[in-house]
């Protein structure tokens, strides 16, 4: 539970587009399915002859977790995003459809069974999985055809392999 913090980026250099991060995993040893719902908004200086705009990215996630040891869990992940951009000159563009979706094993460095008596509970993790181009992409910009931007877009078109790492600490 943060409180909502004003950043400033760079809109060339790719926004929400393609996040395959698996968040922040509770730390009990359980398996579960849940849902999760982020938000990042973008206000985006004029470039060329583009106008001013305001994008939103809007993710909801079925994710889970199934841990058939205590050392090792999977991680997948099914996104489906929604986003939006309202130019200055009334011009709207919107994209959604399913994401790309991600599944990762993990791996626990450290025992989960030798922390549970213990005060301080910690965990470091260390993983690998891939995440598939299931969603929807379409490799040609046309902006005189409103067509979206690469990183504006549900999929990102490629198959990617990733590598996690998480260390955790609990207390009670």
């Amino acid at each position: 539970l943060c409180p909502p913090v004003g950043l400033f980026a760079c809109d060339l250099c790719g926004s929400a587009g393609g996040s395959a991060s698996p968040g922040l995993l509770p730390l009990v040893q359980r398996h579960y399915v849940g849902m999760r719902w982020q938000l990042q908004d973008y206000y985006t200086d004029a470039h060329g002859s583009d106008p001013n705009s305001i994008e939103n990215f809007y993710t909801f996630e079925v994710w889970g977790r199934w841990q058939p040891h205590r050392r090792l869990q999977f991680v997948a992940a099914l996104p489906y995003q929604y986003n939006t951009r309202h130019f200055d000159n009334g011009r709207s563009l919107r994209v959604g459809g399913m994401g790309d979706i991600s599944v990762v094993a993990q791996f626990a460095l450290l025992d989960p069974a030798r922390q549970a008596v213990r005060m301080w509970q910690h965990t470091i993790q260390a993983g690998a999985g891939i995440k598939l181009a299931t969603g929807a992409f379409c490799s040609t910009f046309d902006a005189t055809e409103g067509a979206a931007l690469p990183a504006f877009q549900p999929g990102t078109g490629s198959t990617d392999g990733l590598f996690t790492g998480l260390y955790a600490i609990r207390r009670g």
